[in-house]
């Protein structure tokens, strides 16, 4: 067989000049084999190539005879001519390897094994193929060492192959692998280009991709859809007029559009995104960025546009939607804020005892909650007159001028109406009657009145130096603070009542103050519970005869007026018994036979009687069940009197019993109601022994000083207001 001769300066490709482009990689190695078996006119050429991953790899032959290759070609490529297949892992780069008998390779003939195991037909070839020979060679690059063979064949023993072939195949070799690799790169650039038009063609988004020169290459129909353009009307034409004439006008801002075209023409490794809409209503995402290469050269720049009308409309909804969510929980944050402000006011109204007092509190919590320039409480008179009973913002000496009658100003209307009145703008309501104070500055007020059952008490006004000043927020504050100021107000009223009846009852049933008898110094005093405006203790001191003294002190069960009630009659009962009888204890038997079935809720009570005779020195007592009284006497020394029969309107089988003590000058007797000795300080009462001990303490001072210091140190012992009645006597014997 002859083979031309292979020139030394054969310059690359030349072997492979002219072929045509291929449409796949097997049509590209079929070529290079064709090329190949035409240059050593053998009967087949055999040519595998991978990609670097090993993972794809191709395969083609180009036979002398048609009927040869359709007959041996599918086995001769299921021999997998892979360097370990032939043995040709150990050669370097560009070897070659002469096999004069195919068929003795150990190699080849395992391989037909197994093809033929897996039912494709290769009897009649290993017969044929008993006289071939080849010669093979790997395939290497630099990038891809592994990218594969390539084997020359002829199956005739007439015609073998040997060295001469083997060398031009190896002369050959760079020029082969360069081929092969140039049709693998060809190939993959190819699928890679067919996958990227793919994704462009099916894509949603708008692409266009414009390369160094400014020319459109690539607008796929998405991009000509989104802006109503043919793309006829794009790909190939120059960016910059397309750009003026056809994309611009597509857009509600044109001159957006030309900014960020001008900026990237000045920077074109600028990457971009922006947001525009289009005249059609459709708004679009914009994203603009250069296209380099792997060496980072500028190819071009790519330029993609989204639809992101519907995200855009639902991004603006839900953000409508958020301020509005927020307005509403700021409203209601308002509102609770207002709930809270509103409850504090009702309490501080409800806490204060006087109308003054709440009066004075009602405008300060208006001022507090309402902006308001000046706040006046009008109070009706039950003659018709109108006076301002409070004010914020108002001079003292123009509060003479606020006065009205029952059908004059503001508070009149509001009187005669019984309705809220709101005036935004008082300069267009002609009929408005201000006067003084009321009409310096002011541009608009509101008007609120506060009823109690049967009238209108008052109304409260609030006046503003601004037009619009008030709203319904400001209508509806003043009327919550007007309904609990009623409510505040009736309260005030009940209570003034039952203090001005508890302050008569009390001034009559208390006694006044201990007579002057000499000899004796004598002092009382009275405190009723904290809160009570009167109490059940009672004390008593009167003159029996001339030279003798009674001495009480009483503690009715219960508190408030109905306690005071029985205190009254047992007061009045057991003086009225002591015009004919001075025994205490026979005096307590008659005050129990007259109480008995008298005492109602009461239930019973609690005495102490003592006799003083000055003339004899004698001290007779009898108790009811009450607290011991403590006797001091001239030397210093004490003693509690405590031997009680039992209280007041308790069944007795027995007369109460009297007791005789010595009462000389320098003598003295304290008397008091569990009031003092039960004051608490957490669990812990003020006790007996604390009475004594602050008895003693204080016995030098005056009989008043006793009475005083004793209540007092009971008082700081509890921290603060007793919560009993409290009554003490205390009697010295001077001369």
């Amino acid at each position: 067989m002859d083979v031309p001769a292979l020139s030394d300066q054969m310059q690359p490709f030349e072997l492979f000049a002219g072929l045509d482009p291929p449409s796949s990689i097997e049509d590209a190695l079929r070529a290079i084999a064709e090329r190949l078996r035409e240059t050593f006119q053998c009967d087949i050429v055999i040519l595998r190539a991978s990609e670097e991953d090993r993972k794809h790899v191709a395969r083609a032959y180009s036979a002398a005879d048609p009927a040869l290759g359709a007959a041996y070609g599918p086995a001769l490529l299921a021999l997998r001519p892979e360097t370990r297949d032939l043995g040709l892992t150990s050669l370097r780069s560009g070897s070659a390897v002469v096999w004069t008998d195919l068929m003795r390779q150990p190699a080849v003939v395992s391989r037909l094994a197994e093809v033929e195991d897996k039912g494709i037909p290769v009897a009649d070839a290993r017969e044929r193929l008993s006289d071939a020979s080849v010669v093979a060679m790997p395939l290497r690059t630099v990038s891809n060492p592994h990218l594969g063979a390539v084997g020359l064949m002829n199956v005739s023993a007439t015609s073998t192959l040997g060295s001469m072939e083997r060398d031009a195949l190896q002369a050959l070799a760079p020029q082969i692998s360069l081929a092969v690799q140039n049709a693998l790169l060809r190939d993959r650039n190819r699928n890679t280009r067919v996958v990227l038009e793919a994704m462009i063609a099916t894509t949603r988004n708008g692409v266009l991709v414009i390369d160094t020169d400014g020319i459109i290459t690539v607008a796929n129909k998405a991009y000509a859809d989104i802006l109503k353009v043919s793309t006829d009307d794009l790909v190939g034409q120059p960016a910059e007029r397309v750009l003026r004439e056809i994309i611009v006008p597509r857009f509600v801002d044109p001159s957006a559009y030309e900014h960020i075209a001008m900026r990237l023409d000045q920077r074109p490794n600028v990457t971009l995104r922006d947001q525009l809409e289009t005249i059609d209503g459709t708004v679009l995402e914009r994203f603009s960025a250069p296209v380099r290469d792997p060496d980072g050269n500028l190819l071009g720049r790519v330029v993609i546009l989204s639809d992101i009308t519907v995200r855009h409309r639902a991004l603006i909804e839900a953000r409508e939607l958020a301020e509005q969510n927020a307005a509403l929980l700021e409203r209601e944050e308002e509102r609770g804020r207002e709930e809270i402000a509103i409850a504090r006011a009702a309490h501080l109204l409800a806490s204060a005892l006087t109308r003054q007092d709440i009066h004075e509190q009602l405008v300060t919590q208006v001022q507090a909650l309402v902006d308001a320039d000046k706040v006046v409480l009008y109070n009706i008179r039950r003659r018709g007159d109108i006076i301002p009973a409070a004010s914020f913002g108002v001079a003292s000496s123009a509060l003479r001028g606020l006065r009205r009658k029952r059908h004059e100003g503001i508070p009149g209307r509001v009187l005669q109406s019984r309705r809220a009145f709101i005036c935004r703008d008082v300069l267009r309501e002609r009929s408005l009657d201000l006067r003084g104070a009321e009409l310096e500055g002011t541009q608009s007020l509101v008007a609120v009145p506060i009823e109690l059952a049967d009238r209108v008490y008052g109304v409260i006004a609030i006046y503003g130096n601004r037009i619009d000043q008030f709203d319904e927020r400001d209508l509806r504050v003043l009327g919550d603070l007007a309904h609990h100021a009623e409510s505040a107000i009736q309260n005030a009223l009940l209570f003034e009542h039952e203090r001005q009846i508890a302050e008569t009852l009390q001034d009559a049933l208390l006694a006044e103050e201990p007579p002057e008898v000499d000899g004796l110094e004598m002092a009382t005093l009275y405190r009723a519970a904290a809160g009570a405006l009167v109490g059940g203790d009672v004390h008593d001191v009167w003159i029996l005869a001339p030279g003798r003294v009674a001495v009480m002190v009483g503690d009715v069960a219960g508190k408030g007026v109905q306690a005071a009630g029985t205190t009254g009659m047992v007061r009045y009962l057991l003086e009225g018994i002591s015009v004919h009888e001075h025994d205490p204890a026979r005096m307590l038997d008659q005050l129990s036979i007259m109480v008995t079935g008298r005492l109602g809720d009461a239930a019973f009570v609690t005495g102490f009687l003592a006799v003083i005779d000055v003339d004899n020195n004698e001290l007779t007592w009898a108790s009811a069940g009450h607290p011991p009284p403590i006797l001091m006497r001239p030397d210093g020394a004490f003693t509690t009197l405590d031997d009680p029969d039992p209280p007041l309107g308790f069944p007795m089988n027995r007369a109460y019993r009297s007791h005789l003590e010595d009462f000389s000058p320098g003598s003295l007797l304290v008397l008091t109601t569990d009031g003092i000795i039960e004051a608490r300080s957490g669990d812990e009462m003020f006790g007996e022994d604390r009475q004594v001990e602050t008895v003693v303490r204080l016995a030098s001072g005056s009989a008043l000083s006793i009475a005083q210091g004793l209540y007092q140190a009971a008082r700081e012992f509890a921290r603060g207001a007793l919560h009993d009645d409290a009554a003490l006597a205390v009697v010295r014997r001077t001369v």
